[in-house]
């Protein structure tokens, strides 16, 4: 969250947010003189009106700024599906599990622009780019389960429309990397919704597959600041799969914990569905992450202990311990986090 740009807040008729920046301060100042320029016969009225106007698009944009700066710092999916600019990730991880033992597994992912083309064309190279599933696009880091399952790769083109609608459009095609080469479709759909003192944002992604077929998911994100260090994060997905009719949904609670510039907590839980089990849970679980960033923004470690439940067991506990040591690499990417 943004402790290098928060500081004391300055008198002023436009009051703005702890996580406000100058930026978002100026902006809802020009806001305030505007609105002043329209009614110059003031009044203590018009006058409580505007600052009322002003101090909730403070807090709009301030909140906003604020989620973006979360997702950034903990490299969430939702900041790459959302960049307009270039990155590599990669990472290692070790799981432990005390039935399979230790673990190993690395991921990489890359998005390029394409050259002499607009920002909105780009070259995509995913791993686990399958949204149909009903997970949502890895909040925090992947489950244990996910991290030590061999990854599927997608290499695509991806093409942005926006135009005057205020949803993000992102069609693209490509193929699932292996052999023989399975070609797919994709479409994402983004949008946020200010909601007062929360700030929602839906998501969804339709695909098609020349092996699979189709499938589609849905996800919904509620987040809201509690005080200056703390952040809630309400998510529910949903999914299907052509293939064998499968449905799976997902419910999830996240806090966002920021202890320092270069420290920080995510404490999640949430259970799991599936029309597999008639709709009955198939999975619970509780886990936190902490990541640690160990040279300017772009060399982290995550420590992420978590205790599932899964129905195959008897709902009978599984402990498992995560370390992954991370790199990133792109200039939106260490723009957004540079505003912690």
């Amino acid at each position: 969250m943004a402790h290098s740009s928060t500081g004391s807040l300055e008198p002023s008729s436009t009051a703005c947010p702890w996580w406000a920046t100058e930026e978002i301060r100026g902006q809802a100042q020009e806001e305030e003189e505007e609105a002043e320029a329209e009614n110059p016969a003031g009044g203590q009225g018009n006058e409580l009106v505007n600052a009322l106007d002003s101090t909730h698009a403070s807090i709009t944009r301030g909140l906003e700024y604020t989620v973006r700066q979360v997702d950034a710092f903990f490299a969430n999916e939702r900041v790459f599906e959302e960049a307009t600019d270039s990155y590599l990730q990669m990472e290692g991880s070790a799981v432990w599990r005390k039935r399979e033992g230790t673990q190993f597994s690395g991921d990489i992912k890359a998005r390029a622009e394409l050259p002499r083309l607009e920002r909105k064309w780009a070259l995509l190279f995913e791993s686990d780019g399958e949204t149909t599933s009903g997970e949502d696009r890895e909040p925090l880091q992947r489950r244990p389960k996910e991290v030590v399952e061999q990854n599927d790769y997608f290499l695509s083109v991806q093409r942005r429309l926006n135009g005057d609608s205020e949803w993000d459009i992102r069609p693209s095609a490509g193929i699932k990397v292996k052999y023989p080469p399975d070609p797919f479709a994709r479409l994402r759909l983004y949008r946020y919704f200010k909601l007062g003192t929360w700030l929602g944002r839906a998501s969804g992604d339709t695909s098609w597959f020349v092996s699979d077929g189709f499938g589609s998911g849905v996800q919904w994100d509620m987040d809201r600041a509690l005080g200056r260090t703390m952040l809630f994060r309400a998510t529910t997905s949903f999914g299907w799969q052509e293939k064998n009719d499968y449905y799976k949904g997902q419910q999830k609670l996240t806090l966002f914990h920021d202890l320092s510039d270069h420290d920080a907590f995510a404490y999640e839980a949430g259970m799991v569905a599936t029309n597999e089990q008639s709709w009955a849970a198939t999975e619970y679980f509780v886990r936190a992450d902490y990541r640690r960033e160990l040279n300017r923004r772009w060399l982290y470690l995550d420590i992420t202990p978590e205790v599932s439940f899964p129905r195959s067991r008897g709902f009978r506990e599984e402990r498992s311990l995560t370390v992954t040591l991370g790199v990133i690499f792109g200039r939106e990417y260490l723009r957004r986090s540079e505003g912690r």
